[in-house]
């Protein structure tokens, strides 16, 4: 069960959420600065936020389509093996979000499911993303060591880590006190 809103404007927040996550891509990548775009993982942001207010199925879009959209926009990341992983990795991420969100504990607080639904998510869908680039580095006849594994995806990235665990909460507690609002306000207008 994922926050109140109907299937449409699941369908636009979803492509809304697509737009936000290149346009993060892109500031990044255009700012002149010696850090990497993966140390503040942008595409990752908006497929937590989708997975927890629009749902599973939705979240796994978002997260299907940012890296190619990215790609085919800007040309990053690479189709083979970044893009491809990191699909990988963002459709694991939406589903598990998803899942850990719906489930009944800590109901009353939503800021808390949220927090452990990307802490969860992010320990789960790292790991895929790190099996599935070793596999397909492996397929081409590449070494993917353990220790590149938690450099690249741990050690890199615990910025952008730590930015979604403070910033992703606070924004789902608004957007549901927003959209149970606007669900009380149409009903009451419609009478």
């Amino acid at each position: 069960m994922s926050l109140p809103i109907k299937s449409t404007k699941r369908i636009i927040f979803t492509g809304l959420l697509i737009a936000i996550g290149i346009l993060f891509s892109t500031v990044l990548h255009i700012i002149p600065t010696n850090l990497p775009g993966s140390m503040f993982s942008p595409l990752h942001l908006p497929v937590f936020i989708c997975a927890i207010i629009c749902g599973r199925r939705y979240g796994i879009v978002c997260g299907l389509l940012m890296p190619y959209i990215s790609f085919l926009t800007m040309g990053m990341p690479p189709i083979y093996p970044v893009a491809i992983a990191m699909s990988i990795e963002l459709i694991v991420y939406a589903a598990v979000c998803a899942t850990v969100f719906n489930f009944n504990w800590f109901k009353d607080n939503i800021m808390i499911r949220a927090f452990f639904s990307i802490l969860i998510a992010q320990l789960i869908g790292r790991f895929a993303g790190g099996i599935s680039t070793a596999l397909l580095l492996g397929y081409g006849g590449k070494e993917y060591l353990f220790s590149t594994f938690v450099v690249s995806y741990f050690i890199n990235t615990w910025i952008a880590i730590v930015i979604q665990l403070v910033i992703i909460p606070p924004i789902v507690k608004k957007t549901n006190e927003y959209l149970l609002f606007r669900e009380k306000t149409t009903y009451t207008n419609s009478q």
